[in-house]
């Protein structure tokens, strides 16, 4: 999935706490976040989980 928005748009509102949010949940699923910007065209961020082939009914809630 690939998101983009203007600079205006984000720029126009929210309190900086999203990316930190993401990256607690999914370093608590033993995934990473990367990310890769260029000065002057943006950044890009990646997130890498695990793949979980099969769950044991008891991890399921």
């Amino acid at each position: 999935m690939h998101h983009s928005t203007s600079q205006t748009d984000f720029m126009g509102g929210g309190i900086g706490v999203g990316l930190s949010l993401v990256r607690e949940i999914i370093q608590s699923c033993n995934g990473k976040v990367e990310v890769h910007s260029t000065e002057g065209k943006g950044s890009v961020f990646t997130i890498i989980l695990p793949f979980v082939e099969k769950m044991a009914p008891a991890m399921i809630s």
